[in-house]
């Protein structure tokens, strides 16, 4: 068996900042912006869910991919898929604010 402590860092704010500043920076209706962020903290909380988890049995069944997962891989797959979710977003609701 196996326990992680989750520290001040590890809960994604990083990645969601990152996301809000991008929707705030383009010029969005305020409808949609909000719509935006809070759909990307629900993707956001999502995906560090499902890192936590993976970290987990990462650590129980080969913790040599502990770090590498931690500190490289999994933090790129989270930012490409807000990514993604933000270009998504953008072809749906990417209408300027006139």
């Amino acid at each position: 068996m196996g326990r992680l402590n989750v520290l001040n860092g590890c809960e994604g704010l990083e990645i969601l900042f990152l996301l809000v500043a991008a929707l705030i920076a383009y010029p969005l209706a305020w409808r949609s912006r909000w719509l935006g962020i809070g759909l990307g903290t629900l993707l956001v909380f999502s995906l560090n869910q499902t890192r936590i988890v993976i970290l987990w049995h990462a650590y129980l069944s080969n913790r040599d991919w502990f770090s590498v997962l931690h500190g490289t891989v999994l933090p790129l797959i989270m930012i490409a898929c807000c990514f993604i979710f933000f270009l998504a977003f953008l072809s749906r609701h990417g209408t300027p604010d006139e």
